[in-house]
C-alpha cells in the first residue's frame, strides 16, 4: 500500500521501532523505526462558515466536530469547548505555518480518519497513533494552503505541537510519520520550544538526525499483534528514569545495533542480527530495571520467528501491543510464523513497510 496522493488529504503513515526503543530517549542515541503502510488520514475542504475538525474519537455523531475561528496571523479560536490536546495544538501549529508561508489562511472542514486501530474493537495496534495524527493535521492545514513542508520541516511542526500540548516523548513515532520508509533518528538536543515558531522550524537542530531510505525488497517484514494495548508513557514511567549506568549502557548497546543494521542494508544476515542485538539489549535492560518489556506473548512471537530463520524482538515500549519478524523472502517460512502466532492468539496484521513520503 502506497502514500494517499491527493491534493486534499494529508496523510502520515504508522511505526514500528526495529532497534533503539528506550534508548532512544537519550539524546545522541540513536533508532531505526520501519513506516507501516496503515495510515492516517485528514481530508481538508474549503469552509463555507467557521472551520471544524471531526474524528470520531471525539465522541458520537453530532459531538464528533470542534469549531473554530481564524484570525489573519493563524491564530485560532474553538468554538467547541473541550479539553486542550494534540489536536487542537496541531490545528493551531498549522494555522501559524500556513499563515506564516501563505500570507493569509482560510477555514476548512477537516476530517479525521486512521486505519492505526483495530476496526472491529477500537484498540489501537501501538502504531504511533498519537505522533500520526499530529503529523497528517499539519500536512494537511499546509497544502490546503499551498505550503506543504519538506520531511524534515514536517517533523519539526509536529515536535513542537506535541511540546505545546505537554505530550513530547523521543519524537520517534513523528519522525517515522513524517518521513516515511525505514527511517534512522536521533533526538535533537533540547528546543527552546518558547522561540518564534516559524524560526524554529528554519533553525538548524544540533543532534537531530532524520535519514530515510526504503526498506531492503529482498526481505519480509512481518507485525503481529497481541491484543493487548500499552500506554507508552506509563511504560517509560515504569522502565526508570533516562539517566544512570544503566541507561548509558542501553544508549551505547542499542545505538550499536541501530548502527549495525543501518550500515548493512545490503545484507540480510547482519540485519537480522542487528534485531536479535536489540531483543538481547532489552532484556537485558527490563532485567536491570526489574519491568516486564517482552511479555509471555511477545516472547513466543519471537521465538517462532526464530525457528523458521528469521529474527524476531517486541517493538516500541513492550508490556503489549506489537513484535515483528524479518528475514530473507520465503513464502512457506512466513505462512509457518503466522500460524504458530495464531495458535498462540497473536494477530498477523496485514501491514507491511510503506515507502518514503513522496
Amino acid at each position: 500500500m502506497g502514500w494517499p496522493t491527493e491534493p486534499h488529504v494529508g496523510a502520515a503513515c504508522g511505526k514500528l521501532y526495529v532497534t533503539g526503543e528506550y534508548a532512544v530517549m537519550t539524546p545522541g542515541a540513536r533508532a531505526v523505526l520501519v513506516g507501516v503502510d496503515r495510515f492516517l488520514t485528514a481530508t481538508v475542504r474549503g469552509a463555507d462558515g467557521p472551520g471544524f475538525v471531526r474524528s470520531a474519537h471525539f465522541g458520537p455523531e453530532g459531538a464528533d466536530k470542534r469549531k473554530y475561528e481564524s484570525l489573519p496571523d493563524g491564530h485560532l479560536t474553538f468554538l467547541t469547548p473541550h479539553s486542550p490536546d494534540i489536536v487542537t495544538s496541531a490545528v493551531q501549529v498549522g494555522y501559524e505555518v500556513a499563515a506564516h508561508r501563505s500570507g493569509s489562511v482560510r477555514e476548512l472542514e477537516i476530517s479525521i480518519e486512521s486505519d492505526l486501530d483495530d476496526p472491529e474493537t477500537g484498540r489501537k495496534y501501538g502504531l504511533g497513533s498519537s505522533g500520526a495524527v499530529t503529523v497528517a493535521l499539519i500536512d494537511a492545514i499546509t497544502k490546503a494552503h499551498d505550503c506543504a513542508l519538506r520531511p524534515v520541516e514536517l517533523f519539526k511542526a509536529a515536535y513542537l505541537a506535541s511540546a505545546r500540548a505537554g505530550a513530547l516523548g523521543s519524537s520517534g513515532d513523528i519522525a517515522c510519520s513524517a518521513a516515511g520508509g525505514l527511517v534512522l533518528y536521533s533526538r535533537p538536543e533540547p528546543v527552546d520550544t518558547d522561540g518564534d515558531l516559524n524560526e524554529l522550524i528554519a533553525a538548524e537542530w544540533p543532534g537531530l538526525i532524520l535519514e530515510s531510505t526504503d526498506w531492503p525488497a529482498v526481505m519480509t517484514f512481518l507485525i503481529g499483534w497481541t491484543g493487548r494495548p500499552v500506554k507508552t508513557d506509563e511504560q517509560l514511567v515504569a522502565a526508570g528514569k533516562t539517566s544512570g549506568s544503566t541507561y548509558e549502557s542501553l544508549a551505547e548497546d542499542a545505538t550499536a545495533a541501530s548502527d549495525r543494521l543501518w550500515g548493512s542494508l545490503e545484507n540480510p544476515e547482519e540485519i537480522m542480527a542487528a534485531v536479535s542485538d536489540m531483543r538481547v539489549v532489552l532484556r537485558k535492560h527490563a532485567q536491570a530495571r526489574g519491568v516486564v518489556i517482552e511479555t509471555p506473548l511477545l516472547a513466543a512471537l519471537s521465538d517462532s520467528a526464530d525457528s523458521q530463520g528469521f529474527a524476531g524482538k517486541s517493538s516500541g515500549a513492550g508490556g503489549g501491543d506489537c513484535g515483528i519478524a524479518v528475514g530473507l523472502r520465503d513464502p512457506e517460512a512466513e505462512d509457518q510464523i503466522r500460524a504458530r502466532w495464531r495458535e498462540d492468539l497473536i494477530q498477523p496484521l496485514d501491514a507491511g513497510p510503506c515507502p518514503r513520503r513522496p
